[in-house]
C-alpha cells in the first residue's frame, strides 16, 4: 500500500517525546509514534514520507513493517482521503467480504479458515476502502500476511517458533499467505461484525438495517482517534454512509470454539449464493 500513495521511507534521527513508553502524537500534518525497543516513526504526509529511527541498528525489517503497514500507513492513507476500517477480508463470488470486530473476536481466524476452504485472501488488520469510477466502494489489497493469536496458530498447525511475533502482543504472530486476490480494487459485498460470547453454543447472525449498519461501520474504524486531528471525520461519515447503502451488514455472535468455523463459513457461503 506504500506505492499506492508513493510513500518514501527515510532512516534518520527523530526528536524524542518520551523514549521509554509507547507514545503517539497526532496532528493535521504529522504523526509521531514511539515503540520502545523497536523504532520511532514520524509520518510527514505533505512530503509523502515516513521517517524511521531504529532503536537498534540490527532490528529486523519485518518487525518495522508490522508498524509501517499498520498504524503509520493508516495515517498516511486517511490523510489522502482513503477510509480505513479494522478487519480482515477474503474474496467470495468476486466480492470482498469484510470481517471486523474488537481484538480477539476472530477476524483473522475466520479469514484463515476461509483461506483453508479456497477463498483468496485480500487483507488483514487494515481494510482500505476507496470508491471506483462507477462510485462503488472497493477494497485495496494489503500485504500478504495474517496476524493470528497463539490458539489460532495451534488450531491451523502453524509453528509459533518459526513465526514473527507481533510486538507488545507476545501471543500474536504474523504468518505469510500464499493464496491471494490479485485484483487492484475489489467491490465490497458484505460486512460481518464479529462478537465473542462465552454464554452461547454455536453462533447466531443478524442482518442489520441501514441505520444499524452505519453505526456498526463507524464503530469499526481503524485508529478512529486520527480522524479529528486530520479533519477527516466528515469524510469518514460520508463513506460509511455510502457503504451502508451499497452492502449488507451483519452482526455475528460466536462462541470461542474453533469447531464451529465450518458452520460459520457455510452460513457466509449461503449469504453469497454458494451452492453445496
Amino acid at each position: 500500500m506504500d506505492t499506492l500513495i508513493h510513500c518514501e521511507f527515510i532512516y534518520e534521527s527523530i526528536p524524542t517525546i518520551d523514549p521509554d513508553s509507547f507514545t503517539y502524537d497526532t496532528q493535521s500534518n504529522q504523526f509521531y509514534l514511539n515503540i520502545p525497543g523497536v523504532a520511532k516513526f514520524l509520518a510527514l504526509p505533505e512530503k509523502n514520507c515516513i521517517v524511521i529511527e531504529k532503536a537498534d541498528p540490527e532490528i529486523d525489517e519485518q518487525i518495522l513493517n508490522i508498524w509501517l503497514m499498520g498504524t503509520m500507513i493508516s495515517y498516511m492513507l486517511q490523510y489522502h482521503g482513503y477510509t480505513v476500517l479494522h478487519g480482515s477480508s477474503t474474496l467470495i463470488n468476486e466480492g470482498a467480504v469484510i470481517f471486523s470486530g474488537q481484538s480477539g473476536a476472530g477476524k483473522s481466524t475466520l479469514a484463515r479458515a476461509m483461506l483453508q476452504q479456497g477463498y483468496p485472501f485480500i487483507t488483514d488488520d487494515l481494510v482500505v476502502i476507496k470508491q471506483n469510477q462507477q462510485g462503488q466502494y472497493c477494497i485495496l489489497p494489503g500485504p500478504a500476511t495474517l496476524r493470528l493469536w497463539k490458539d489460532a496458530m495451534q488450531h491451523f498447525n502453524h509453528d509459533i517458533h518459526e513465526a514473527l511475533p507481533v510486538m507488545l502482543k507476545t501471543d500474536k504472530y504474523v504468518v505469510p499467505v500464499k493464496t491471494v486476490c490479485h485484483e487492484t480494487m475489489i467491490p465490497i459485498s458484505t460486512f460481518y461484525e464479529l462478537n465473542v460470547s462465552s454464554q452461547i453454543d454455536g453462533f447466531h447472525c443478524d442482518k442489520l438495517n441501514q441505520a444499524q449498519s452505519l453505526k456498526t461501520l463507524m464503530q469499526n474504524a481503524y485508529r478512529y482517534f486520527m480522524l479529528k486531528p486530520l479533519g477527516k471525520l466528515q469524510t469518514f461519515f460520508h463513506d460509511c454512509s455510502g457503504l451502508s447503502q451499497q452492502i449488507t451488514v451483519h452482526k455475528m455472535t460466536r462462541s470461542t470454539c474453533f469447531d464451529e468455523l465450518p458452520q460459520i463459513i457455510r452460513r457466509i457461503e449461503l449469504d453469497h449464493g454458494v451452492a453445496l
